[in-house]
């Protein structure tokens, strides 16, 4: 039996490179489905970890009747604040905005969402209606990266929420 006029070399070639090829492409739409599925994952936890970094700083106002105040007073008039108590705001605000800058690059990276950063730029837009952000943003906005300085001062405040200190009555 003459096994070459029954196998045809060729074919069998171009069946090996289709099957290879599809199992190519196989492969390609895994990995576009795990590099996927690793986006929206590494997007949460960046999500996550800002909301939790925000949290902290507000919680920490929330639990300190006194710091509280403080906040209240340095919202409506920085100036009369004693230089310990300036400090301390300044201090506190910067760390609120370190998030706040971090998300807005996030965002603009496209790991953070345009929905979860509309939410934080709505509350932003109550802080910097504040006679503590204006002090601290010409204090410290020099120590922000360029593109979300220009963002926070382009801030259109027409749709701004209330002062923080305005529900107070």
């Amino acid at each position: 039996m003459n096994w070459t006029a029954i196998v045809n070399w060729s074919a069998l070639g171009s069946i090996s490179e289709t099957v290879g090829a599809i199992a190519v492409v196989a492969s390609l739409i895994y990995l576009g489905a795990q590099i996927k599925q690793n986006s929206n994952a590494v997007r949460a936890t960046i999500e996550q970890e800002s909301a939790k970094l925000i949290n902290h700083n507000m919680m920490s106002i929330a639990a300190s009747e006194e710091l509280s105040l403080l906040y209240i007073r340095a919202s409506e008039d920085f100036s009369s604040l004693k230089d310990a108590e300036k400090a301390r705001m300044l201090m506190l605000l910067t760390g609120i905005f370190r998030a706040f800058e971090v998300l807005y690059r996030q965002q603009q990276t496209g790991h953070v969402s345009q929905e979860i950063w509309s939410g934080y730029e709505y509350f932003i837009k109550a802080i910097v209606q504040t006679d503590l952000f204006n002090n601290f943003w010409v204090l410290r906005s020099d120590t922000f990266y360029q593109a979300f300085r220009n963002h926070v001062n382009e801030f259109d405040l027409s749709d701004a929420p209330a002062r923080p200190t305005a529900i107070l009555g």
